[in-house]
């Protein structure tokens, strides 16, 4: 993320800060800024919070989605279509949308905890949809080691059976016996 005006000040360490953690729509439909408790660290980045948002939209969404072809879902298959429109309930009281480039979850901005949950489920279920489109290789997806379970989840809440192989826009996956999810053949 590229943001102009940041801040490098020193802090305590051993003291706790508070920090943004993605954005979430309020029932108004303005974005908010998830604050979190940032925990102990021995300095502070303070960056213009409008800023930070123009930019953390712009950079993700800046690589739309390259499957556009909606084909629905097959149970028989295990097959679905992940394309922009298309939005799932979470059990938390957010909801997933797929938007042009990117998965944004809304929901009560006042639930931190599912806030957070939510928005590492769409985080890791937007970047296995550039894996499924051939936009990014998997190996960008296992960078973050939490992203196999979270996009589980997500895919879970489509209706995905992630306990036997399947598809996501074209492209085959099954979960390997320690939870990684992998791509079918290679």
């Amino acid at each position: 993320m590229q943001v102009n005006n940041r801040t490098n000040i020193p802090y305590t360490a051993g003291q706790s800060m508070k920090v943004i953690s993605g954005f979430s729509q309020d029932e108004n439909g303005r974005w908010k800024p998830n604050i979190i408790d940032g925990g102990k660290c021995s300095f502070a980045e303070i960056i213009d919070s409008a800023e930070a948002e123009r930019s953390w939209m712009g950079e993700l969404a800046s690589t739309p989605y390259s499957y556009r072809i909606n084909k629905g879902y097959n149970a028989e298959e295990n097959s679905i279509s992940l394309v922009p429109g298309m939005r799932a309930r979470l059990s938390n009281g957010y909801q997933l949308v797929i938007e042009n480039g990117m998965v944004r979850s809304y929901g009560n901005i006042h639930n931190v905890a599912a806030g957070f949950e939510s928005n590492d489920l769409a985080s890791a279920l937007g970047t296995l949809i550039k894996v499924a489109n051939g936009q990014t290789r998997i190996s960008i997806f296992h960078f973050d080691p939490q992203y196999d379970k979270y996009a589980e989840k997500a895919l879970q809440a489509f209706g995905v059976d992630t306990s036997r192989p399947f598809i996501i826009n074209e492209s085959k996956f099954y979960i390997d016996g320690r939870g990684k999810i992998r791509e079918w053949g290679k």
